[in-house]
């Protein structure tokens, strides 16, 4: 049997734009995670990257990662291409509409995202994770 949770995690922009992030998601049971992106209010317009860590506190994704504050970029892919999405690079959002993403979750124990060269918009995202 399957075993889920899912989560809508926080509107990832706010008027302030880029630096506005989500909580981070506790994952540390889970295999995979599907990361529903909904993108709306005017083309949103901005990029988006998955953080991981496997440290037992959250950790800060505004301080510097180091031994005490593990993280690091991760790849996500694509649903709509299978095409895989370096993490230094992250996902580019310029349309409306609805995005999914899977990624594998395998030694983490947090997951979060980070908004970077935001210009417009909103996105909410839903997060889906799976043990198998």
């Amino acid at each position: 049997m399957r075993n889920t949770a899912q989560y809508a995690l926080d509107q990832l922009t706010t008027d302030s734009g880029a630096g506005s992030y989500t909580q981070m998601v506790f994952c540390e049971d889970y295999k995979n995670l599907k990361l529903e992106f909904l993108k709306a209010w005017s083309s949103c317009t901005m990029t988006v990257k998955v953080y991981q860590s496997d440290s037992e506190d959250r950790p800060d994704l505004w301080a510097a990662a180091s031994a005490t504050n593990k993280y690091t970029t991760i790849q996500v892919v694509d649903w709509k291409t299978g095409t895989a999405v370096n993490g230094d690079t992250g996902i580019a959002i310029t349309t409306d509409g609805i995005d999914v993403y899977s990624v594998n979750v395998d030694w983490a124990r947090w997951i979060g995202l980070v908004c970077t060269a935001f210009t417009k918009g909103t996105l909410d995202v839903v997060a889906t994770m799976y043990t198998d």
